[in-house]
């Protein structure tokens, strides 16, 4: 019995989050000027880029000068938003040549920004052929690195929310493995986005520093309407405990899992969960057309005080819900 004495008055995680309203959303099969961008880069410099293919496509042929470092950047500023927000992007890379080891080749960075203060960054940083480079995100004044050794050629798709206390969460998949978590909290009201993408030519003069980015799309939206929230009521002795996920992907299977020993965070097979083992998991339940799923827990007279963590997985979209810590009033 005791793996159901589950329950909240306090939420110590992510609140639900109010529906979504796209800030600016850019599938880049239009002019990057015309769709918002300052456009920012060195003539002088051996860049190619395009939209084409629906994707903002970027292109080093290289550079004779060693040391020089080339930034291709596209700037769009908006309307200070503050409170919950969601961002998206999906993004390729391609790297064909060798550096040595130890000089930075590639770098690509997709950043938030209030002025000229990151809010949140997600970087990759390609070292060389050989031996690949590391992806991180920072926010709220801290930074993790999520995968080291990157391969030359890859994919990542993002999604970074901050909930509605301010805390900033990331969903990654890299390479088809999903990397989840939560960062710092940060209250700063944004203003601005930057895609840059920087090649150096470190290698030293007459090297061809080949390297290719395709970035598919970027999407700001106002609240948390994009993501699986999860939310529970009535966590009282005695009586029926609600477990609500909304924002779910319509029609797909949902997991909800708990632990009784503490809130992780702990690195799985679907990513890092806010749950520390031993995990329990309730039946698989589907969510219905509207995205909505719910559980219903009856909770012993006998619970008072016991505490619970809870998280539940979105399995269409492979994004987890925000966490939720419970004590049984």
């Amino acid at each position: 019995m005791r793996k159901f004495l589950l329950a909240s008055l306090f939420i110590l995680f992510a609140t639900p989050l109010v529906a979504q309203a796209v800030i600016f959303e850019d599938h880049f099969d239009n002019n990057i000027v015309a769709d918002g961008w300052a456009h920012n880069y060195s003539p002088w410099m051996l860049w190619h880029f395009d939209e084409a293919n629906s994707f903002y496509e970027v292109t080093d042929f290289g550079s004779t000068f060693g040391g020089t470092n080339e930034e291709n950047a596209l700037v769009r500023g908006f309307a200070p938003v503050s409170g919950a927000f969601v961002f998206e992007s999906d993004f390729n890379w391609k790297d064909n040549y060798w550096v040595p080891l130890g000089f930075s080749h590639l770098r690509y960075s997709l950043n938030l920004s209030a002025g000229s203060t990151d809010i949140v960054s997600i970087e990759l940083t390609d070292l060389d052929y050989s031996h690949g480079g590391d992806f991180s995100i920072s926010a709220g004044g801290a930074t993790t690195v999520i995968a080291t050794a990157m391969p030359a050629t890859g994919n990542a798709s993002i999604s970074v929310t901050r909930d509605a206390l301010n805390v900033i969460h990331y969903s990654i998949t890299l390479n088809g493995i999903l990397y989840s978590g939560s960062l710092g909290s940060d209250a700063t009201a944004i203003d601005s986005a930057e895609l840059l993408i920087i090649h150096s030519s470190q290698g030293g003069p007459g090297r061809d520093m080949l390297a290719e980015t395709y970035t598919d799309f970027v999407r700001l939206s106002d609240g948390g309407g994009s993501t699986p929230t999860l939310t529970i009521s009535n966590a009282v002795a005695g009586q029926t405990m609600d477990i609500d996920v909304t924002y779910a992907s319509a029609s797909s299977r949902v997991g909800l899992g708990y632990s009784l020993a503490g809130g992780g965070p702990t690195q799985t097979s679907y990513g890092v969960v806010p749950l520390t083992p031993p995990f329990n998991m309730y039946p698989m339940r589907n969510s219905d057309a509207n995205g909505n799923v719910s559980w219903q827990q009856a909770i012993p007279s006998a619970a008072v005080g016991v505490s619970a963590w809870f998280v539940a997985y979105d399995f269409s979209t492979q994004l987890f819900t925000n966490g939720v810590a419970i004590v049984i009033q």
